[in-house]
């Protein structure tokens, strides 16, 4: 059987109507940060990720992250699985990102988001399908992320890996007018991929290995 990885995108517009069950019949459910948010009904997905340090989660507008400790002990009580770059607080049982696999995988400008990245590890993983759903990116402050899921699509198609993309016509039709790559190339390191944080509780963790040592990404 082949396996889908759905993409699940923080615009829940695109969800509308959708139930967990009707969303998990196609295919493995992978997700994003605060996503209890706009989909409060989702409460199985079988991944979560989320880049941000735990220190910059705390001083967010109070409409991002809200109780997020707790939804996320909740989730993973239920056997969700939060995968995270950094080390959170030992209460939350969180996998860790195969960073420098991706690194050693991947250009900086492939891996410039979220979405771009959890296609990364989709890739590297050997899925058959990625679906992206609710990845809308056609607001001001999220149009630099296009080009990376782009190339992204690019490299898994490439590879054989069907991508779906409800958005890619609208994303390639401005495509040269959402960031100019070759003025950058691979110098802009995102922050998820910086090392100042390297020796303190943030540490950045090789390739997965979960914070007790006894599981992997």
């Amino acid at each position: 059987m082949d396996r889908v990885v759905q993409i699940i995108g923080l615009y829940r517009q695109d969800l509308q109507g959708l139930d967990e069950e009707s969303l998990r019949s196609c295919g493995e459910v992978w997700t994003i940060n605060d996503w209890y948010r706009p989909y409060p009904w989702l409460k199985h997905p079988d991944r979560v990720y989320n880049l941000h340090p735990q220190e910059s989660m705390t001083d967010v507008p109070p409409y991002r992250f809200v109780n997020w400790k707790q939804e996320y002990k909740e989730a993973i009580s239920r056997g969700v699985k939060i995968i995270t770059p950094f080390r959170y607080d030992a209460g939350l049982n969180t996998n860790l990102l195969p960073i420098y696999q991706l690194e050693e995988t991947f250009s900086v400008t492939q891996l410039q988001c979220s979405i771009a990245i959890l296609m990364g590890v989709a890739i590297l993983k050997g899925v058959d399908k990625i679906i992206l759903k609710g990845v809308y990116l056609r607001e001001e402050e999220y149009k630099y992320q296009v080009e990376g899921i782009l190339q992204m699509a690019e490299y898994a198609r490439c590879r054989g890996i069907e991508v779906e993309m409800p958005y890619e016509k609208k994303w390639q039709e401005k495509r040269s007018l959402v960031f100019d790559w070759a003025s950058v190339g691979n110098g802009l390191v995102p922050y998820w991929m910086r090392r100042s944080n390297v020796g303190n509780t943030l540490q950045i963790i090789i390739d997965g290995v979960i914070s007790n040592g006894s599981k992997k990404y």
